[in-house]
């Protein structure tokens, strides 16, 4: 499969295991190689960003109600 995807031997097992220190050219080569080069596309655009919009949701909603606002702080010093 690395000779398929034009990859050397280690940098495919590398990308099996899920290694993160996979160069993105690395991974656009084997979208490229197997014809879902489009479908990569459709991972980098916002709207279809359901993990990274979670993510951004919970994070808003960890906000106590009682935060302080700059006005308030200043006032307090």
């Amino acid at each position: 499969m690395s000779m398929f995807l034009m990859l050397g031997e280690a940098t495919y097992r590398r990308m099996e295991k899920g290694s993160p220190a996979v160069a993105i050219g690395a991974w656009v080569s084997a979208f490229e190689q197997l014809g879902l080069l489009s479908e990569l596309g459709g991972l980098l655009l916002y709207d279809n960003d359901r993990v990274g919009a979670s993510i951004e949701q919970s994070r808003k909603s960890v906000r106590r109600k009682n935060q302080l606002s700059l006005d308030e702080l200043a006032e307090r010093l």
